[in-house]
């Protein structure tokens, strides 16, 4: 585990209510990091308004709760905002349980029907980083499958009542998509059409699931083979029961969740912001990093190298390090190859090199 400490400087410039959100979202429960959530939530005038926007912005609502349950300060909190955080809380605990049973049908189908998938992002980062809490915001349950199953697919979805589009929760209707945003994913074709199945459940009215056939994204500067990477998967624990569904191996996960994040922090539509990407896929890097780097050993950085994606990996950790005080560059043996000009950098779809005057930390805190 690393080192921490907060400077003068760092509460100066970004804020206490920042500099909290960041506390829980690296993991406060134990060791300095604890001691310092405490101090600064103990010891400071927190300006509630500005924590729960942020907090809202960056999905982390519900871990906040948890945190101020865990730490034993719900008294310090103004009775009005603990009831908000706890209904959040609630509802994200149901929608992991949904979610979960939900993609177990969809994972028992793609087996039966023997189609290669993982279930990757969400509900495995809830399970294995988070203790299946619930304190992980989700949007969708997602799944990587090989293109030349795509259809297989489809027909799983459809066999268990998804059908393309998204839900119309006040008119409780399924809208679907534009003939534009049809072709305009045939076009791109490293993903399907989001697809939405109706509930009857008083709190979470439906479920969504997402597809791609891509670990990258149309025009990236970098690919990696599917079939490559669908060789790398085991079966994971999750839900009430236990059971079990596929997901990449841990290297393979970590180094998706990081072109995953890359994918939205250089896309050429959004700045750098909570539009983009936020602080919970930084520490879904650095949560993963802490959780299994011993696992790792030499071995996920023979595969950074065989994959010649030293320099993307090297782009996302080194901004995770900027953001946690870590030292993930170093212990991925990835110094020589970033520096404060490449950090400074990004890459849009087209191939266009953008400079970044500030830090994504500053980015994102704004």
């Amino acid at each position: 585990m690393d080192k921490f400490t907060l400077s003068s400087q760092e509460i100066e410039k970004y804020g206490v209510e920042w500099l909290i959100l960041e506390l829980v979202a690296a993991d406060c429960s134990h060791g300095a990091r604890k001691d310092e959530f405490i101090r600064l939530f103990q010891s400071t005038t927190i300006k509630w308004g500005k924590l729960i926007e942020k907090a809202i912005e960056h999905k982390l609502l519900a871990l906040l709760f948890c945190t101020i349950l865990n730490n034993h300060l719900e008294n310090l909190v103004p009775p009005k905002i603990i009831k908000l955080l706890k209904l959040q809380y609630d509802y994200t605990k149901i929608k992991q349980e949904i979610y979960g049973e939900e993609a177990l049908r969809i994972a028992i189908q793609l087996e039966t029907a023997k189609v290669p998938y993982v279930m990757t992002k969400g509900l495995i980062l809830n399970s294995e980083l988070y203790t299946d809490s619930g304190c992980r915001d989700m949007n969708d349950i997602d799944f990587i499958v090989d293109p030349a199953y795509q259809n297989d697919m489809k027909t799983v979805l459809k066999q268990l009542g998804y059908s393309p589009g998204y839900m119309d929760i006040q008119n409780d209707k399924i809208i679907r998509f534009t003939r534009e945003e049809q072709v305009l994913c045939s076009i791109t074709k490293n993903k399907m059409l989001g697809h939405v199945k109706p509930i009857k459940n008083p709190v979470v009215h439906c479920v969504y699931v997402g597809v791609d056939f891509s670990l990258t994204w149309s025009d990236s500067v970098v690919q990696i083979p599917i079939e490559y990477a669908l060789k790398k998967r085991k079966k994971y624990t999750i839900g009430k029961n236990r059971e079990g569904i596929f997901s990449f191996t841990p290297d393979m996960h970590f180094i998706y969740i990081a072109l995953h994040l890359l994918k939205h922090a250089w896309s050429e539509s959004l700045q750098l912001s909570k539009d983009s990407c936020n602080l919970t896929q930084f520490a879904d890097i650095y949560r993963f990093w802490n959780t299994y780097s011993q696992e790792f050993g030499i071995e996920i950085q023979n595969i950074i190298q065989e994959l010649n994606i030293p320099q993307i990996i090297g782009w996302v950790v080194g901004h995770t390090d900027k953001i946690f005080h870590s030292s993930l560059i170093e212990e991925l043996g990835l110094n020589k190859y970033i520096d404060e000009e490449w950090l400074h950098t990004r890459i849009t779809t087209r191939g266009k090199k953008l400079n970044i005057q500030e830090s994504v930390r500053d980015m994102l805190s704004l």
